[in-house]
């Protein structure tokens, strides 16, 4: 039978303490953290003997609750379940965060992508990534924009349009941050295709503003480059590429913020989330009608055409011929 105190006495003596932790960190550290387990362990529990469950909580809670490094706290608790397996072949199965949660921007972006599941709940987060509540709240606040807004590449990355629920927390639009990890030509080939995108009367706009998020990214030299292949090697528009330049101020648009206006501009948002919209339709060079209270037919998008329920029937919509399109009527008055 393994007793907690006696396992943490015996890796900090010589030589276990050589063989497990020495070059790694100071000695003072690796107590500090066995110790805080050991307290941790004796406090949740009530007790001395080992068991594997437990000391799962108690260096889950240790992590979550260390102020320093959790990313040395959750290293030195692998040092202590290492020689626990080759010292007293003691086995113990534990999921450590899947990302350095020390690293503030890396635990910010897990955060970003994980709000897109509605089922997620602030204390799963907590749980998943071992930090405190506390610490998440303020992760979430800084996404929001409220508390020092993240900086990416000079511009913040704000996420204002979230829900809370019972301890759920979601976006209102799904947010997924992409940032480049591409070579030029994967990059001039993105770009081509949003460029080409941006002819679609639908998806034109979201196709504009991911191809001014990419190139806003980009260094100076990247852009340089691009604009020689465009001109030299591989003939395109350079006028649109430079236009791309035009100043953002978010690296995040949601759907909302992405949809305008002028022609179809709001029917993808209308489209995926089930939204009513008016449009103003024109029938022929000389006629023009008000649409009102749309609701867009599911699968009946079809690039140039798409059908709508108004006024309880269902009428093919040319999309070349809406001259504007809202979410209310003042918008098209």
């Amino acid at each position: 039978m393994l007793y907690i105190d006696t396992v943490i006495d015996n890796l900090l003596s010589e030589p276990m303490y050589s063989k497990y932790c020495r070059y790694t960190f100071r000695k003072t550290t690796v107590k500090n953290v066995l110790k805080q387990i050991n307290q941790k362990y004796k406090s949740s529990f009530g007790e001395n003997v080992l068991e594997a469950d437990k000391l799962t909580s108690a260096i889950e809670e240790t992590v979550k609750s260390y102020t320093s490094d959790k990313k040395t706290a959750i290293e030195v608790s692998k040092r202590l379940i290492k020689f626990l397996e080759e010292e007293h072949s003691f086995d113990i199965e534990i999921s450590y965060p899947p990302i350095d949660t020390s690293n503030s921007f890396e635990r910010l972006m897990y955060i970003a992508k994980e709000l897109q599941m509605s089922d997620k709940t602030i204390e799963d987060l907590s749980d998943e990534l071992w930090i405190s509540a506390r610490t998440l709240e303020k992760d979430i606040a800084r996404l929001r924009g409220e508390d020092d807004p993240l900086q990416v590449c000079g511009k913040p990355f704000i996420v204002d349009e979230m829900v809370r629920q019972r301890g759920r927390i979601q976006f209102t639009t799904t947010v997924h941050p992409l940032f480049l990890t591409f070579n030029i030509t994967q990059v001039i080939a993105t770009l081509k295709g949003l460029k080409h995108m941006c002819e679609d009367p639908i998806l034109g706009n979201y196709a504009l503003i991911s191809a001014k998020s990419i190139w806003q990214q980009l260094s100076d030299y990247a852009k340089k480059r691009i604009l020689y292949v465009t001109e030299h090697l591989l003939p395109d528009d350079k006028d649109w590429y430079q236009s791309l330049n035009e100043p953002m101020d978010n690296h995040f648009y949601t759907e909302y913020q992405c949809s305008h206006t002028e022609g179809a501009g709001v029917l993808s948002d209308c489209i995926k989330n089930g939204k009513t919209c008016y449009i103003e339709y024109e029938i022929n060079d000389e006629e023009t009608i008000f649409l009102e209270e749309c609701l867009v037919v599911p699968g009946s998008y079809n690039g140039g055409s798409v059908e709508v329920l108004v006024n309880g029937k269902v009428k093919t919509i040319d999309l070349k011929r809406v001259r504007r399109s809202a979410y209310n009527k003042e918008q098209l008055i």
